[in-house]
């Protein structure tokens, strides 16, 4: 299985698939690895595209093709719990994340995205800013080298009303953001540092208008 193209969406779930590591991790050298019919490759490789091009909603219903033919697939469930993330539907997100980490404990997408939405969710049944947390500064250690993984920290931070950790936190994502070429809008992470600075009572950083 090859590794999804990271999206360099600046302030949001992180897209980086880390799929190779779980594709990897899955290998059992006692059976065979089982196909993918031809069908539910199509779907996982459009789901993939869709995923990569912002298009949520659209990968939710090529992700979900790709499942009925490998329900197993690490990466259609991945991807599948990604756009859900995307467009708010935690309730639906949040089981395949469960069972993601409990097969990949250590993989950083998962723990980053799964941190996501226990430190967003609304619905209290969701929300676990403590747990959030937790699962933040393990990505942060299995993965410290992207934005994204900061930028959850930082949000984590926020739930749990530690507004001066968060904008150390949000600084270095924002720092890590504007080192990396690939990244062309870090408006988002310039919001979230001016959140964190208003909630510690800082003076509020005013957003660069070169980017």
């Amino acid at each position: 299985m090859t590794t999804i193209k990271m999206c360099r969406r600046a302030g949001g779930v992180w897209l980086a698939a880390a799929l190779a590591a779980i594709s990897l991790a899955r290998a059992e050298p006692q059976s065979p690895p089982q196909k993918t019919p031809a069908a539910g490759m199509d779907a996982l490789l459009t789901g993939r595209d869709l995923l990569n091009r912002g298009r949520w909603i659209e990968a939710v219903r090529f992700y979900r093709v790709a499942l009925k033919s490998a329900q197993e697939s690490s990466e259609a469930r991945f991807g599948l719990a990604t756009a859900l993330t995307q467009i708010e539907r935690f309730t639906e997100a949040m089981p395949l994340l469960e069972a993601l980490l409990r097969e990949y404990p250590d993989n950083p997408a998962v723990l980053n995205n799964l941190a996501w939405i226990l430190a967003k969710a609304d619905d209290p049944g969701l929300r676990d800013p403590p747990r959030a947390l937790r699962l933040a500064r393990d990505a942060v250690l299995a993965g410290a080298s992207d934005f994204n993984i900061w930028n959850t920290l930082a949000e984590a931070y926020l739930a749990n009303r530690q507004p001066q950790r968060a904008l150390r936190i949000a600084r270095v994502a924002l720092g890590l953001a504007r080192a990396d070429g690939g990244v062309r809008d870090t408006a988002p992470l310039q919001n979230l540092l001016q959140r964190c600075a208003r909630a510690a009572g800082e003076p509020v950083e005013a957003p660069d208008t070169n980017e």
